[in-house]
């Protein structure tokens, strides 16, 4: 019901310079230490400059990368295979920067792939289907940025996430 709320209730996003780096390791940590880690064997590699900033809403970008980390944990629930998660970030022409998540999962195939971002699809026993929509949410409609997802079955998925480093000012 969290989700469900989280999704359809309007947000007064309030923009603060925050470390990307900090943000990521936040909600790497929330999930490796969380009691909805379904998966003891996942690890995670973190590639990316430490001082990079960005203006965002810390609370909600984060519940957005959690949202993207925890289907990488889920990837391989049913089979218990080690997930690797690969995060790959860098800044992409001083104007935004490109965040990569990589993991070895199950895949997808295309037609779920087509679905990830629509609301109550999923694949998952225990899934709602609010997670990924909720994440292209606060990316695209809270932060201007975009949200893909791509995907081979039985090789795993990546989703590339792209904000703006900087957010236009009111007034």
């Amino acid at each position: 019901l969290d989700s469900l709320r989280d999704l359809t209730r309007e947000i007064n996003v309030t923009f603060q310079r925050e470390n990307l780096r900090s943000v990521l390791e936040e909600a790497v940590g929330l999930m490796k230490d969380g009691e909805n880690n379904p998966n003891s064997a996942f690890s995670v590699e973190l590639n990316m400059d430490r001082g990079t900033t960005l203006d965002a809403h810390r609370h909600r970008l984060l519940q957005a990368f959690v949202n993207v980390i925890q289907n990488a944990m889920e990837a391989c629930s049913d089979t218990q295979c080690p997930v690797r998660l690969a995060i790959n970030a860098k800044i992409e022409s001083q104007e935004r920067v490109v965040i990569v998540f990589s993991d070895n999962g199950q895949g997808m195939s295309e037609e779920a792939v087509g679905d990830v971002f629509q609301l109550y699809s999923t694949s998952k026993p225990k899934g709602t289907g609010f997670g990924l929509p909720l994440a292209k949410k606060i990316i695209e409609s809270e932060h201007g940025g975009s949200i893909t997802l791509s995907s081979i079955k039985g090789q795993g998925t990546t989703v590339t996430v792209v904000l703006p480093l900087e957010q236009a000012q009111e007034g």
